[in-house]
């Protein structure tokens, strides 16, 4: 495996980030098991790996459903190339959850701030915060930030680029940069960020979590959807947040008009006060 990885980023068959992805799942593979044969790998290998990733890493659901996917890619390659074994494990499921979004509160927000401008963390996990932050602050994509390049800044310093997930479109989006989106940019020129694979940065996220109370699987796609909670709670402007976020369609942006708790509590308590406003004037 760890060969047709170098081949394939070699050749360019895979960007550089799912090479990071690729190699990253690769040592946790050794870690569990330094040496494994093809006619080892079944369901039944899957499922222990799984519970491993769980166990061992913390990793989430999703994060170890994309590493069974590489593996199930370098796998597939392997019989291609025209060695035998065994296909059963392809009974194992692979997939994405269902669940309801996860963002962050204000507050909740405001203490990874806070937490980030202490600098008390290690140096990678200062990075990885730092990215997670541009993220609420811009609603990139971690793909994004990954290639997010001063290139992309125009005069008035907003990014406008072609969002990895849209190339084959060919359709760029603009998204302004704030003062505090500007200053988490790690570099001045060039890359806007240097950062490990997408799986450590969600392994470093959910430590940095709990220096902050904050009880929520943090991963890099809470980033995105925290943005695009908090920009719609403040501004209820769905058409905006819809060009910013690259959004091909309304529908894609209404999931950020959800009802959450606390807008059920905004609401009450706004309903009250108009009631108190007006319950001692005459009818």
């Amino acid at each position: 495996m760890a060969e047709e990885i170098e081949r394939r980023y070699n050749e360019k068959q895979i960007r550089e980030q799912t090479y990071k992805n690729n190699k990253s799942t690769l040592v946790k593979l050794r870690a569990f098991k330094p040496k494994v044969f093809y006619y080892e790998i079944t369901s039944s290998f899957f499922s222990t790996f799984s519970s491993y990733l769980i166990r061992k890493h913390k990793n989430s659901q999703n994060t170890v459903w994309s590493a069974i996917k590489d593996l199930k890619t370098y796998l597939a390659l392997a019989t291609k190339s025209g060695i035998v074994f065994d296909l059963e494990y392809l009974n194992f499921p692979t997939g994405k959850t269902s669940n309801r979004i996860t963002y962050l509160e204000d507050d909740e927000l405001k203490r990874l701030y806070l937490l980030y401008k202490e600098e008390s963390l290690n140096g990678i996990e200062q990075k990885c915060l730092r990215a997670f932050l541009f993220q609420t602050f811009t609603s990139l994509r971690i793909s994004d930030v990954f290639r997010a390049n001063w290139s992309w800044v125009n005069n008035t310093n907003d990014l406008h680029f072609i969002p990895y997930k849209n190339e084959r479109f060919r359709t760029y989006i603009t998204v302004p940069l704030s003062k505090i989106a500007l200053e988490l940019i790690e570099s001045k020129r060039g890359a806007m960020f240097d950062l490990p694979a997408e799986q450590t940065i969600n392994e470093k996220l959910k430590l940095i979590a709990l220096h902050c109370n904050i009880y929520k699987t943090l991963t890099t796609h809470v980033g995105r959807h925290t943005f695009g909670t908090l920009f719609y709670r403040h501004t209820k402007d769905l058409i905006t947040l819809s060009k910013i976020m690259g959004h091909a369609k309304i529908q894609q942006t209404m999931v950020y008009a959800h009802i959450n708790d606390q807008d059920k509590r905004d609401g009450v308590n706004k309903y009250e006060t108009a009631f108190l406003d007006n319950v001692d004037k005459p009818i």
